[in-house]
């Protein structure tokens, strides 16, 4: 039972993704013939790095700090 429940969440969270990409790209060609200069890419793929970093070392920091015993509570 547990199985299916993260194949369904796993499957869910993917198509949320699928529609959010849709989505903008959707709303990305509605606004025209713009073009992104390489600056404009290059802070855009810096700014995804950066943040996709900074989320992964504190998901990972929250993980660690769990596996050593820090966020139990006190003992009576």
């Amino acid at each position: 039972m547990g199985q299916k429940r993260i194949y369904a969440s796993a499957a869910l969270a993917a198509a949320v993704i699928v529609a959010l990409g849709a989505s903008a790209v959707s709303l990305w060609n509605g606004v025209g013939p713009e073009r992104i200069s390489a600056a404009g890419w290059a802070a855009m793929i810096l700014g995804t790095v950066l943040a996709l970093s900074l989320a992964v070392g504190l998901v990972s920091l929250m993980v660690w700090s769990h596996r050593q015993g820090y966020d139990d509570g006190p003992e009576p």
